[in-house]
């Protein structure tokens, strides 16, 4: 699993926090966690990316995927049949609630 968050913050320590933060809810599933990169967004002032690769122990899906989904945001968008791709973000259409500092946030299953 690759997941590409985009944290509003100042530095890359802040935007690892705000990362941990927001997966705390699936970590019983990981096996392995690398972290790819830490940097600032080119497009954003004020905004890091974090790229983390993720192995699962187990299958996640069903009411456990959607319980993390909703700890991070109201609204996402699934992309695939069957999804095989998540995002999440401030300024999508009817986002009422993002996880504190998640600015984005971009999961792939594939």
């Amino acid at each position: 699993m690759f997941v590409r968050l985009f944290a509003a913050c100042d530095d890359g320590e802040a935007a690892l926090d705000i990362y941990r933060d927001a997966l705390a809810g699936m970590k019983e599933y990981v096996e392995n966690e690398n972290i790819i990169d830490v940097k600032p967004y080119w497009k954003m002032k004020g905004i890091f990316v974090v790229e983390a690769e993720l192995h699962l122990k187990k299958e996640w899906n069903g009411e456990k995927l959607n319980q993390f989904m909703s700890s991070i945001s109201d609204t996402w968008l699934r992309f695939g049949d069957p999804a095989d791709e998540l995002l999440a973000s401030v300024t999508a259409e009817g986002c009422t609630g993002m996880k504190r500092g998640v600015y984005m946030i971009n999961i792939h299953f594939s």
